[in-house]
């Protein structure tokens, strides 16, 4: 893999060369993805030799040109600005100085990308492609995770009866002020539960879930709301619909945020690998466990039809 300091110094020996327009940014861009394993070897490959192809092609070009112009400096009739020899040998000096100084950077272009790709030839292509996209999708489910904070919902797996229903309300409760803000639509009487049932229910409809996790949610504010108003003990039927919209809630949070570009084709990895996170985090909680799984192997199910 490439440091950062080659990724800087190859990048300030081709910002020398004359690129085409965008591809120079289109290069760097390339280079920057590899050594954040956002792109495969085999692509960064390719992208590197076909601006390496064009940049021999522009140079070559550029030296056959000094060459003509030497040739006919040394034909032409010496005009005002060579008034002699030495003037006529200076302006030849400089044409090889810059033949030489352009060869000598097509020298180093060659040598970085050589040292470039060579990182990855030593594994067959099509196991490097597999593992370079493998990395790139672990890392997409590390940003999901990071961004949905995903460490709080583990916890609450753990969390008694009456702290889980407390805790999951306020979950949807912060969802909808990250997407709104704090609209302070709250019931003039908090005694009433219907009337709080309706400005929840409301709220989740507004945050346009699938219909599958709203339903969920609905059956758990219902039986929240009638719970907290009337003081009766929370049931194993209560538990159940809770830890249901939970999940739902929780999975459908992870694969909407998931790049949908990267999704498309490779939903075997992502399932392989969320599947295997969740088996070794849930590991001492098989009934969150076998929900998660269902959830999971559900969802990318539809995903594969």
């Amino acid at each position: 893999m490439a440091t950062t300091q080659e990724v800087e110094e190859f990048e300030e020996v081709i910002e020398k060369i004359i690129f085409d327009e965008g591809e120079l940014d289109e290069l760097k861009i390339a280079i920057r993805n590899f050594s954040e394993r956002a792109i495969t070897p085999k692509q960064l490959k390719q992208n590197l030799l076909r601006s390496r192809g064009r940049m021999v092609k522009d140079i070559s070009n550029f030296l056959i040109f000094c060459l003509d112009r030497a040739r006919n400096n040394d034909q032409a009739p010496v005009d005002n600005n060579f008034t002699n020899l030495n003037q006529c040998d200076l302006a030849n000096d400089q044409l090889r100085q810059e033949m030489a100084e352009r060869n000598e950077l097509l020298e180093v272009i060659a040598k970085r990308i050589s040292t470039l790709v060579s990182k990855v030839k030593k594994i067959p292509s099509t196991e490097t492609e597999s593992l370079g996209l493998e990395d790139t999708i672990k890392n997409e489910i590390k940003r999901v995770f990071l961004a949905v904070k995903i460490d709080e919902w583990f916890d609450m797996c753990g969390y008694n009866n009456y702290k889980f229903y407390v805790k999951l309300y306020n979950k949807l409760q912060t969802l909808y002020r990250q997407k709104f803000g704090d609209d302070g639509k709250k019931p003039k009487n908090t005694k009433n539960a219907k009337v709080e049932h309706e400005i929840m229910a409301e709220k989740i409809a507004k945050l346009n879930f699938p219909e599958e996790v709203t339903t969920e949610l609905i059956k758990y504010i219902t039986i929240r709301n009638n719970a907290e108003h009337d003081n009766y003990d929370l049931t194993p039927s209560d538990m159940e619909i809770a830890h249901n919209a939970f999940v739902r809630l929780f999975i459908y949070l992870i694969t909407s945020n998931l790049d949908a570009q990267l999704l498309v084709g490779n939903e075997k990895l992502f399932y392989k690998n969320l599947h295997q996170y969740f088996s070794s985090r849930l590991e001492r909680n098989p009934k969150f466990l076998e929900k998660v799984e269902r959830s999971l192997g559900s969802l990318f199910n539809n995903f594969n039809k």
